[in-house]
């Protein structure tokens, strides 16, 4: 039967399926990426925990959060530290998470090797699931 606001389908989704540039994934696809994401995230926790860093500022976090975050922190370095001070040092923590430092922005040796090991585990895993596959050529070609 065809809706009467779709030619061509009952589903009003499936003629959006079709047109370029969209991903139709399926409720299992939804879930593996879901799933994929979470164990993304776990493993980043995991090793921002053994490099002692649990920060809640991250790089993406604007320049207001960095202040906010700064003018109501009790941490022992802001001690006797008047709002104005707080906010330059806020801005200036924000500048330093934002500037290219060229020994932080180069991996070691055995993060080079945890992150090729990644790609290739999931690259192996794409290519054996013909929906992520198709996906993954999808995304390619944006």
């Amino acid at each position: 039967m065809k809706h009467p606001q779709y030619s061509t389908a009952s589903n009003k989704y499936a003629s959006r399926a079709s047109k370029p540039g969209k991903v139709n994934n399926s409720p299992e696809m939804e879930k593996e990426l879901s799933d994929f994401h979470k164990r993304l995230k776990a493993i980043q926790d995991k090793i921002a925990k053994e490099k002692g860093m649990n920060e809640k500022l991250t790089k993406r976090s604007s320049v207001e959060k960095h202040i906010e975050d700064f003018k109501d922190s009790d941490a022992p370095q802001f001690k006797g530290k008047s709002q104005e001070k707080r906010r330059k040092m806020a801005v200036a923590a924000y500048l330093s998470k934002n500037s290219i430092d060229e020994e932080k922005s180069t991996p070691s040796e055995k993060e080079k090797e945890f992150l090729d090991k990644k790609l290739k585990d999931l690259m192996d895993k794409i290519k054996n699931d013909p929906k992520l596959l198709n996906v993954f050529k999808r995304l390619k070609d944006r």
